[in-house]
């Protein structure tokens, strides 16, 4: 058992997948399988609580998939199980008499024909942000409820396992603030997203956009437009869906002068999916229709290539995607001269097609 939940903290310390370590300490435990769950108030007056599985053994994948597809009754452990982290592990008979279990719709016609029985559950992280995360044994119709004798051997590890937990949230937020950093320093809007699809932080990049391509209320990003609004929404919902998909939608009127090219994409793997309150993450870049060349652009293409001024500025513009003639048009030089200074700077950088071009200074822009 105690090198079981030392094996939480390895994987805690590399940041590694739990779902390994969390079936070998399900199997020291004496259990089927383990889940890891978090609870949050779905409405803070009323005290109502919702569950999110955020990680469970191969041995449940089957029985949480009917849970979270709607197969399973009330569920009555979400709102009597509630141990706090003062407390050690609850049972069932802790929370329940074997009367109502046995009457219980959950208990006999969802958990016993998959096979599950009997629980073990503590509160293992704490957070107002995620939620409470609770790790929950659970046992077979074939095995016996949990003793005190094996309650007091699996409390022994608790500490442990809390300090687990507190070890992969804290390497994930320092993660995550260099993430935010990095787009920051990239001038790109970032959204970050919880399964559900609501908005749990951005940076300010993104703060800007608000009110001017987008709209924000209690949570739920939308822009606009209807039109938009709904591909919005299909693009913050590719990521969390099964299996999670990266997704691209432009926002603004076709034709205008400015737009917003919006890319999500989904945050997994390591340890993120148990204590990461982001589930998906959304880069938000402006485009706005180039007039004069950038200026770190010109220079970046001009010492690299060796173009002069004039090549770079007409090689800057059209791999922006402006037209020969309109960059001939924004420079103030005739269409002529303009179309020698690209080919000149074709010949140089070593491409043929204005496409490779465009390719190109994507790559360069900063």
């Amino acid at each position: 058992m105690t090198e079981a939940s030392n094996g939480l903290l390895e994987a805690a310390l590399l940041g590694s997948d739990w779902r390994e370590a969390l079936s070998t300490y399900s199997e020291a435990a004496g259990a089927k399988g383990a889940t890891l769950v978090r609870y949050q108030p779905r409405d803070v007056l009323k005290s109502r609580l919702h569950n999110e599985f955020v990680l469970s053994t191969d041995s449940l994948a089957s029985s949480v998939a009917d849970y979270l597809a709607g197969q399973a009754p009330p569920d009555p452990r979400i709102a009597r199980v509630s141990p706090g982290l003062g407390d050690g592990f609850v049972t069932d008979f802790d929370q329940f008499t074997p009367d109502e279990i046995g009457r219980d719709a959950f208990y006999e016609e969802f958990l016993r024909p998959r096979d599950v029985r009997w629980h073990a559950c503590a509160r293992i992280d704490t957070s107002s942000r995620v939620g409470d995360l609770y790790l929950s044994l659970k046992r077979s119709v074939r095995q016996e409820h949990y003793s005190r004798a094996e309650i007091r051997a699996i409390n022994a590890c608790l500490p442990t396992i809390r300090m687990a937990a507190a070890i992969s949230r804290t390497i994930l937020q320092a993660e995550q603030r260099g993430k935010n950093s990095v787009f920051d320093g990239r001038g790109e809007a970032l959204f970050e997203f919880d399964v559900r699809g609501r908005v749990i932080d951005f940076n300010p990049l993104a703060g800007r956009l608000i009110g001017d391509f987008l709209d924000l209320s209690r949570g739920q990003l939308s822009a606009l437009s209807r039109d938009d609004t709904n591909r919005l929404a299909r693009a913050i919902a590719a990521p969390l869906g099964v299996p999670p998909r990266v997704a691209c939608v432009v926002l603004g009127e076709p034709g205008s002068d400015r737009r917003v090219i919006f890319k999500t994409f989904p945050v997994v793997g390591s340890a993120h999916d148990v204590f990461g309150a982001t589930a998906a993450m959304a880069v938000a870049t402006l485009w706005e229709r180039p007039g004069w060349p950038p200026d770190a652009l010109v220079a970046s293409l001009r010492e690299s290539f060796g173009l002069t001024n004039a090549e770079a500025r007409i090689a800057a513009l059209v791999g922006l995607g402006v037209s020969l003639a309109q960059s001939a048009a924004t420079l103030g030089i005739g269409i002529g001269t303009a179309r020698n200074y690209f080919k000149a700077a074709q010949t140089k950088i070593g491409v043929s097609r204005q496409a490779e071009l465009v390719l190109l200074v994507g790559s360069m822009k900063v």
